[in-house]
């Protein structure tokens, strides 16, 4: 499912193409939070703290969610950002996706800088159509936010590749109603792909992770108006793995407790399909949803999952 949609940004409404990232949200346990910043080679590394505030945007009729899109406005420190992310493409955790941000002066959306973003982009990303018109663009309005407290490391590693890694602690705000984040996203800035997964193996020896698909912002539109899966258009061995997936955020979250039994019945099925040493790696994913439900996470489970999204990602 990985394709190559490069990443863009614009700078201060100055369109400014930069390279294409790849991105590992990591889904963790509560003890892996305070484990996380001891190991190597974050501890050796400094860190810096950020304390961001989000505000998402949408029309009334939810144009943007629709578009599977997010625009937001982030405040850290003096500094107040602008962003709008297309979906992108991804699987297991791992996302390709478009990006294009603005500083800004205040709190207010620059509308006109969304109408010229979609004029220029849409032949390339169809997704940001919907901001084409600035009668919908002027219909914008908050809609839900998030505040989290944000951890990054900037790591060299020894093959020369630079990641950032970034752990997110904070809450999901809409209405009267709040989600946890506890997140791992290890961004590759430069180098070759396997440096990322080979930090993300590293890291799975010693605290219980798995891959997540699902956003903050597409976390807080099931929070504030219902979950509803995610609809895929095909049916072959990466779109199963990538519905155990969505089942398992879904269930962590609450929205679909039903969803560690579904994704153990999907993977299952999966390791039907699969050759061997995946077939055994598969099986004992399903068994131990089967026999732990929401315990299922740890080390071993996190490995497993990541022995997984590597092999469909290099498919």
């Amino acid at each position: 499912m990985l394709g190559g949609l490069s990443i863009c940004c614009y700078k201060a409404v100055r369109y400014m193409p930069s390279p294409i990232e790849l991105e590992l949200k990591l889904a963790l346990d509560a003890d892996a939070v305070a484990i996380l910043p001891t190991l190597s080679p974050l501890s050796k590394s400094a860190v810096e703290r950020l304390d961001m505030r989000n505000q998402y945007f949408d029309t009334p009729s939810r144009d943007l969610e629709a578009a599977r899109m997010a625009l937001r406005i982030r405040r850290f420190g003096d500094t107040i950002v602008q962003t709008v992310k297309t979906a992108g493409q991804g699987s297991g955790g791992l996302h390709r996706r478009g990006e294009w941000e603005w500083t800004l002066d205040s709190d207010q959306l620059d509308t006109h800088a969304l109408v010229r973003l979609a004029q220029q982009e849409a032949q390339h990303y169809p997704e940001l159509a919907c901001l084409a018109s600035l009668e919908v663009v002027e219909q914008l309005a908050p809609v839900y936010t998030t505040d989290f407290v944000r951890q990054a490391w900037q790591l060299t590693l020894d093959d020369g590749s630079h990641i950032e890694a970034a752990l997110d602690q904070g809450m999901i705000h809409s209405g009267h109603h709040t989600l946890p984040i506890r997140e791992l996203e290890l961004e590759l800035k430069h180098g070759d792909t396997e440096a990322l997964w080979s930090l993300a193996r590293t890291l799975s020896q010693h605290i219980a992770l798995r891959p997540a698909n699902a956003s903050k912002a597409q976390r807080a539109v099931a929070l504030s108006e219902g979950y509803h899966a995610p609809h895929h258009t095909a049916s072959n061995d990466t779109v199963l793995f990538d519905r155990a997936i969505d089942a398992l955020d879904a269930a962590t979250d609450g929205f679909m407790p039903e969803g560690y039994a579904t994704a153990a019945t999907l993977l299952a099925e999966l390791s039907a399909r699969l050759p061997q040493p995946l077939n055994a790696t598969t099986h004992a994913l399903a068994d131990t949803l089967r026999r732990r439900g929401a315990d299922a996470l740890d080390q071993a489970f996190g490995q497993h999952c990541l022995r997984l999204m590597q092999h469909f990602t290099a498919a």
